[in-house]
């Protein structure tokens, strides 16, 4: 954590707060669509099984895997140096703190849907190694990418509780 005195600064950075709309029908339309194409377009399924080896398709799936994860770490760099843009936080001083969960709701919410995607990229990872399907290794890759983006949503917005940690770096 970084200490922003600075009522300017501060003014930049905070994040307008989003009111949540309900989407209950817009989802089920969206999955009865879903369903719909699906089955539509499984005959042409077939022409996405690649003719490979379990060997070569658990490299691919690593390749697959450093690939989500290189992506992940350059998005993470340019919102890094966009947040450099607005404040140098070398000139700031520095403070390691815990943060606290907003409520138990809230910890279990991300626990069960981060442990959930990441399962159905392994699932759809390993279903790409076992039976080479293109679709498979697609939907696993967004997955993954997808779970790796559940860890920006541990910290809320707005009032967090937190304890401040007396180390030295």
């Amino acid at each position: 954590m970084y200490k922003v005195n600075d009522q300017e600064i501060i003014e930049k950075l905070k994040t307008p707060k989003i009111e949540q709309t309900k989407t209950r029908g817009v989802t089920i339309l969206a999955g009865t669509v879903a369903i719909i194409l699906a089955n539509l377009l499984r005959p042409l399924g077939d022409y996405l099984n690649l003719p490979s080896n379990p060997f070569v398709n658990t490299i691919i799936v690593m390749i697959v895997i450093l690939l989500v994860w290189s992506f992940y770490f350059y998005m993470n760099s340019r919102s890094k140096k966009s947040l450099y843009q607005v404040v140098n936080l070398e000139k700031n001083s520095k403070k390691r703190l815990w943060i606290w969960p907003q409520s138990c709701k809230h910890f279990f919410f991300i626990l069960f849907y981060y442990l959930l995607f990441l399962g159905v990229a392994i699932l759809g990872l390993g279903a790409f190694i076992q039976f080479p399907n293109a679709v498979a290794l697609i939907t696993g890759m967004f997955i993954l990418f997808f779970a790796m983006l559940f860890s920006l949503l541990t910290v809320g917005l707005g009032d967090i509780k937190v304890r401040f940690q007396y180390v030295k770096w």
